[in-house]
């Protein structure tokens, strides 16, 4: 039977890592050490077992004929979990491992997964799948993917069989219901994809009104890009009149469809917004904005703001919040979902 190696490719926080070193044990698999970084040149390196010198055949017999399972949070520098997710997994695979499980909590470059108004530019949602697995990844798990078409691009390079997508929508729910009263009445939408039936954004939204089975009034926001992170409301529909209206996306990166989702909510009688992501990118200062009082001379739209931490860069952003703007965003954990991603293996 083969060994079962669990191999952690992102720095957590010291309670976070406790927490993750203990699932790992109670599930009965074994730690796989490693060292990633980069030398003075910013070329990224990896070592296995950084710690044991001299044990090269040992370490080598313990990764040969082994099932390693790679587990990554992504960093804000998607480049650096781009080239190390392939690193590791080809050192791995070159020291013998069996196969290449990737967790991978966030999909980088998953926006990126179409032709824009007859642009000729890059489909990188099609390319990052492609290098992982000339890397050697054998399967891949990953959450709430942007769209059916990044979907598309791990299926086709691993097969359907050797993908699974899972939702973090379950996790959402946990924290909206500690964060409204039972007898709030909660409207759900997403900040964009109108009533389109296939949108991953409203199939998202659906699965969460679904489960909240005695509120499951929906709302229905469509946008214009108007440009790179440029995006305008151009129709709304639904009654969110005194009621709490929860938005949810994917992932949100400077902010602006959730803020002008909120603007419109709030606009058509919402009592209060609370923004649900799975992917908080929050580039530049977009996490201040968001937890801000005010956004530009109004007041900000944005109660409450919820995220999970597969982008890790979101703890060291919250460190540099007002103690008041840290009332306004809670950070909800994958660990769940990891796990899950380890159990079904």
């Amino acid at each position: 039977m083969s060994k079962e190696l669990v191999l952690l490719g992102s720095k957590y926080p010291k309670d976070l890592r406790q927490q993750f070193d203990a699932m790992v044990k109670k599930l009965g698999y074994t730690p796989l050490p490693a060292s990633i970084g980069r030398f003075k040149s910013k070329e990224h390196y990896c070592e296995l077992y950084p710690n044991a010198l001299g044990q090269f055949e040992q370490n080598k017999n313990d990764i040969k004929d082994s099932n390693v399972h790679i587990v990554m949070n992504a960093e804000n520098d998607m480049d650096k979990t781009f080239v190390e997710a392939i690193n590791l997994a080809e050192t791995d695979k070159e020291y013998g491992a069996r196969s290449v499980h990737l967790v991978l909590a966030f999909a980088p470059y998953a926006r990126q997964d179409r032709i824009f108004d007859g642009r000729m530019v890059s489909i990188m949602g099609k390319t990052f799948p492609k290098h992982l697995k000339c890397a050697g990844v054998d399967r891949i798990t990953t959450f709430d993917t942007h769209s059916k078409a990044a979907e598309a691009f791990y299926n086709s390079q691993f097969g359907a069989e050797n993908v699974r997508f899972l939702s973090a929508v379950p996790l959402i729910y946990q924290a909206i219901r500690q964060v409204v009263a039972e007898n709030e009445k909660c409207v759900f939408g997403a900040p964009d994809g109108g009533e389109k039936p296939n949108d991953t954004a409203q199939a998202r939204t659906r699965e969460l009104a679904a489960t909240d089975c005695h509120q499951n009034n929906m709302f229905f926001i469509t946008k214009y890009h108007k440009g790179m992170n440029k995006t305008e409301v151009i129709d709304f529909k639904g009654n969110v009149q005194d009621c709490t209206a929860i938005e949810l996306d994917d992932m949100t990166d400077t902010g602006g469809t959730l803020v002008n989702g909120a603007f419109t909510l709030k606009e058509n009688g919402a009592k209060r917004v609370i923004a649900a992501v799975t992917h908080g990118i929050f580039s530049g200062k977009s996490l201040k904005n968001l937890t801000s009082d005010t956004i530009g001379d109004q007041e900000n739209p944005i109660d409450l703001l919820l995220t999970t931490d597969s982008i890790l860069g979101v703890y060291g952003k919250i460190r540099s919040l007002n103690a008041r703007q840290k009332q306004r965003i809670v950070v909800i954990p994958t660990l769940p979902l990891i796990k899950a991603a380890l159990k079904c293996t």
